[in-house]
């Protein structure tokens, strides 16, 4: 399988210490995800609404100059089985890019890259295969699915080619400014996600604050919807 060689410069790091706890993260992830399983139909890719509602957040509840970034990744899943999570497309030529239907999003903040849906990794594991070019999908074995885990590492650990990723947690990331631009105004073409954010900052209270278990919301039909909060417990970071 022929592999991007796009390498990046690296960024410093304006904070030796990552912008979020483990337990403010935790607690991001699991309100966007209680969220985002009521709206699923409504508010487009998980990762960009992870990302937007999760910057939001880390700005208005924790005073953080946190971006939304748009481009192409891959993660290292399992070295052992060689199981890589990508978001990519292939070119005629056989290189790996990114567009507006095969890209993924994330956050920046002082320096670090975080991905909130991180712990979905496991969903997107389930039932997969690795496959490589020129071999048959159904042949191939099954990929290893992951722990739920925290993700959060210093941008100029997540620069290079894909082809030095060898150890579990191995990441390459690769911004893209014209898909991040294009994919936000998408994003915000309806009126659904900015009713989305402002229930998602109503509901979540930074830590040390508690947090009520469940919100109730109304629809422009009186319906009423009782969200519950997901409590998933993160297994540690990659």
């Amino acid at each position: 399988m022929r592999r991007s060689p796009c390498i990046l410069l690296s960024m410093t790091i304006k904070n030796k210490k990552p912008p979020l706890t483990f337990n403010q993260y935790q607690r991001l992830h699991n309100v966007i995800q209680s969220l985002a399983l009521n709206w699923k139909n409504d508010v487009g890719r998980s990762c960009v609404f992870f990302s937007i509602t999760g910057a939001a957040l880390m700005h208005q509840h924790y005073s953080k100059n946190a971006k939304v970034i748009c481009g192409s990744g891959a993660v290292m899943l399992d070295a052992k089985s060689d199981t890589v999570l990508s978001w990519f497309t292939l070119t005629e030529d056989g290189m790996l890019t990114t567009g507006p239907d095969a890209f993924h999003a994330w956050i920046e903040c002082d320096g670090w890259l975080i991905d909130l849906m991180a712990p979905n990794y496991l969903e997107a594991s389930i039932g997969a295969r690795r496959t490589s070019i020129g071999i048959d999908p159904a042949a191939a074995p099954p990929a290893a699915v992951p722990p739920r885990k925290m993700f959060q590492k210093p941008v100029d650990k997540t620069t290079g080619s894909i082809d030095d990723m060898r150890k579990t947690g191995d990441c390459v990331f690769v911004p893209d400014r014209d898909v991040t631009a294009g994919i936000i105004d998408r994003a915000f073409e309806g009126t659904v996600l900015m009713d989305v954010l402002n229930i998602a900052a109503q509901w979540h209270r930074p830590l040390p604050n508690t947090m009520v278990p469940s919100i109730t919301i109304t629809d422009d039909l009186g319906k009423l919807t009782t969200i519950n909060i997901i409590k998933r417990d993160l297994a540690g970071a990659w």
